[in-house]
C-alpha cells in the first residue's frame, strides 16, 4: 500500500519540476527576436508572447503563409506600394523578386512610400474579401483597386513601424 501511495508524490514532483522549468524558460526572452540570421525588433512588447513567424518577408514565408493563417506573424519587409491610408503591399527587404502581400490596418498608416523597410505586426488570412474586409475593419475601401487582391493571402496589421535601414 505505500508503494500506491509513492507514485502520486513522485508524478506530483515530476509534475511540479515539469511545470518549473516550463514557467523558468518562457521568462527567457529578450527584446530582440531571432530567426537564423535576422534579427526582428519585438515591436508587440515584452508582454506578448512570441509569434509563430518572426522574420523577413521572403519567398519561403510567402509559400507558407496559409499555414500561418489566424495566427500572429512578425514580418520585415520594404513598403512596395501604398494603396490607400488603410493599405500597402510589401515585398522581402533584400529581395523585391518577392511577390508583393497585401497589408491592412484599421487606423490610417503615416507616412509610408515605397522603399521604406518597416516591420509588420499581423495576423495572417489566407484569402482576401474586400467586403468582408470593409466590415471587419471600419473602413471604405475602393473595391476595383483590390481585385487583383482578391482570395488572396494577406496580413491584418496591428502594428507597424519604420525599421533601421
Amino acid at each position: 500500500m505505500s508503494s500506491s501511495r509513492g507514485k502520486p508524490i513522485a508524478r506530483t514532483s515530476l509534475f511540479g519540476l515539469t511545470t518549473a522549468l516550463l514557467l523558468g524558460l518562457s521568462g527567457c526572452g529578450e527584446e530582440e527576436l531571432a530567426v537564423g540570421e535576422t534579427d526582428v525588433p519585438d515591436i508587440r512588447g515584452e508582454d506578448d508572447f512570441t509569434d509563430p513567424y518572426t522574420g523577413e518577408y521572403d519567398e519561403q514565408f510567402r509559400e507558407d503563409v496559409d499555414v500561418y493563417a489566424g495566427t500572429e506573424v512578425t514580418v520585415t519587409a520594404q513598403v512596395d506600394d501604398v494603396l490607400g491610408p488603410n493599405s500597402f503591399t510589401i515585398v522581402g527587404p533584400d529581395d523585391t523578386s518577392v511577390e508583393p502581400l497585401l497589408v491592412l490596418v484599421a487606423d490610417e498608416v503615416p507616412d509610408l512610400e515605397a522603399g521604406l523597410p518597416v516591420t509588420v505586426a499581423a495576423t495572417a488570412a489566407q484569402e482576401f474579401d474586400v467586403a468582408e474586409v470593409e466590415t471587419q475593419l471600419g473602413v471604405d475601401l475602393e473595391d476595383e483597386q483590390y481585385e487583383e487582391w482578391e482570395d488572396q493571402p494577406f496580413l491584418l496589421a496591428t502594428i507597424v513601424e519604420a525599421s533601421a535601414e
